[in-house]
Formats: C-alpha cells, structure tokens, sequence
C-alpha cells in the first residue's frame, strides 16, 4: 500500500540498503537524504514521488537503478557535486522530471541507461563526461541515446545513423548547450541532426573528432575547444557550411592557424579566441562576429561599429534586439534563417 501522506523521512545512519520501489507512489515525500553507508539507489525507488523537489547524490553512492527517479516532476535539481563514487545511472532513471533545467554529471560516471533523460522537457544544459550510452564507442555514441526512442511533448525528433544503421531519438527542444569533460573521442555521428543545440564545448581530454559528429546542427552557434592540441577531424566531422564561431584558447591561434592542424586550417575563417568572447559576444576589431549566448533580449555592446554576416542566423530564440547607434553596417543573413532561405 502506498504511504501517500509521507513528507519527509530520516534514514538511520548505518543502513546499506534499500529496496526496489521502496519509496514508489510516495506522492508527498519532499525531502530524502541519503545515509553515508548506501551505496545503490534501487530499481525505481522513488518513481511518481511528485513533491520531491530537491536530490543530492552523497558520496558512498556508485548506482543510481533503472527507474530510480522516473516521473518525479517537481524534482528541479539534483546535485552530484559530491558524487565521487557514481559509476552508472540507469535506464530511464530520472526519465519524466520535467521541471529539470540542467544538470552537471560527474566525471567518473562510467555508463548512463538509455532514456535516462527521457521525458525532460525544460532541460537546456547538460554536462557530461562522455556522449551515448558509455566511453565505449561499441556501444552507442550517440547524443540522444540518454533522451530515449519514445516520442513525448517538448520533444524534436533528431535522427542519427552509425555505420549506415537510423535510429530515431527525441532530444528535449529546450536543450540548447552541452559540456563534455572527460571525452578522448566524440563519436561517428555524435551529434548529427541536433537542430536545437546552440553550443558545444569540448575537453582538453579530445584526441580525436570522428565522421559526421556535427553534421545538420543548423543553430549551432559556437564550438569552445579547450585543448592546446587540435584533436584529429576525420571526414566530414564538421561541415565546412556551418555557420559557428570556433573558440580556442589564445596562444594557440597560430597553431589552429597552421596547415599542420590538419582540417582545422580548413575552418581558419571562423576561428577565434576564447579573449574575443566578452559576455556571450565575439568581438573582433569591433566587429560582432557572433552572439554565443541563450539570452533571448539583447541590446548590443556601443563597441560594436558593424555586425558581421551572418552574426545571428538560425538563432530561433531572439525576441527583441537593441542596436546602438555606433552600428554603421549589418551583414548579410545577419537575422535570416534556412527556413525563409529555403523558401527563396
């Protein structure tokens, strides 16, 4: 029987475990702190607790089971700043949290069960120390292999192929920036068709950029690369007609510059230094070169004299923009998108 009147309940300090469903249904319980000695948080253990709003993952704890926190939909953070144990979070565990905006995953996190994000519909940022199912390129290397195969509301439908092989996902439409920090090797295909994404940041920890990994994001706007070394770029692993800022840390311009960098020289048109962005704007030689931020009310910088081509196409999320006076040129495609282009 569901003990739906529980609000709130104080583990003993030496308990080890708990289990499945142990807390399922629990409609009121709003606050739940973990013991020092629990080490795996059970095969839906809090699914449908409704009013839990806050969760922090403690240290002794290396599983989070399959389920775990599904369709807890006031669940608004969850804090794993401590979670230095975590190995593995697993299918659809906090699948259906819907007020959920970002997260911030550990880097000793090994494996994450498809769908674990299904279902997440206000999720905008994610930091993760690796893309798909694990750092094990066997198994999927997909970004939307977290957000699951089962359509829901909020959701945009993203299809990803590896070795010639479809799989359909659907990511959350509010998702708009991803940070790796712990990557040696973005997938095959790793973020192919991830219209929604605005901004992708990679680890200095990349060694290698597989085929296709950013093929059709048609609103990717910046690409940070932290490395002082410039990962490998296989085939068609960017589009030369993307329309992003790539940004790189300063005294390695040259270097990115230089036809020792391989494919990178090739996109020497768009890079620039991580000094040129100053509050979400690159700005070179007061030139907007590109808005990287998700604010959907700007009013520029007065530095600014002309805004480049193309400074804010594909940026769906714009509502309103105050230009200063000091602009004297706006380039072409600046507020544009490949909607009306293709209309034309």
């Amino acid at each position: 029987m569901i003990c739906a009147m529980l609000k709130k309940i104080i583990l003993p300090e030496f308990l080890t475990t708990l289990g499945n469903y142990v807390f399922a249904g629990c409609t009121n319980l709003s606050n739940i702190t973990f013991p020092p000695q629990l080490s795996v948080i059970p095969e839906e253990a809090f699914r449908g607790c409704t009013s839990l709003n806050n969760v922090e993952i403690t240290d002794s704890i290396c599983i989070i089971g399959n389920n775990a926190f599904n369709n807890c939909t006031k669940l608004s953070n969850i804090y794993f700043d401590n979670a230095i144990s975590l190995i593995q979070i697993g299918a659809g565990a906090f699948s259906g949290c819907s007020v959920l905006a970002e997260i911030l995953l550990p880097d000793n996190l090994q494996s994450i069960g498809s769908a674990a994000f299904s279902g997440c519909v206000n999720l905008a940022s994610i930091t993760l120390p690796f893309i798909g199912a694990s750092s094990d390129l066997e198994l999927s290397p997909h970004f939307g292999y977290i957000f699951g195969a089962a359509q829901y509301d909020g959701a945009i439908e993203v299809v990803q192929v590896l070795n010639g092989i479809t799989q359909i996902y659907y990511i959350p439409e509010k998702m708009r920036t991803v940070n790796l920090i712990a990557s040696e090797i973005i997938g095959e295909g790793a973020f192919s068709g991830c219209t929604m994404l605005s901004g992708i940041t990679i680890p200095t920890s990349v060694n290698r950029i597989c085929k296709d990994a950013f093929s059709g994001l048609l609103c990717l706007r910046s690409i940070t690369i932290n490395s002082t070394t410039p990962p490998i770029m296989e085939l068609n692993a960017l589009p030369n007609d993307i329309n992003t800022v790539i940004l790189v840390p300063d005294d390695m311009i040259p270097v990115y510059f230089s036809t020792q960098a391989a494919s990178w020289y090739d996109y020497r048109n768009k890079i620039y230094s991580l000094s040129s962005v100053i509050n979400s704007y690159c700005i070179e030689d007061n030139v907007l070169i590109k808005y990287v931020g998700n604010n959907n009310t700007l009013t520029l910088p007065t530095n600014v004299t002309s805004i480049k081509d193309y400074a804010f196409y594909n940026f769906r999320d714009l509502i309103s923009i105050n230009i200063p006076n000091t602009i004297i040129s706006i380039g072409k495609y600046c507020f544009a998108s490949d909607e009306v282009i293709d209309m034309m």
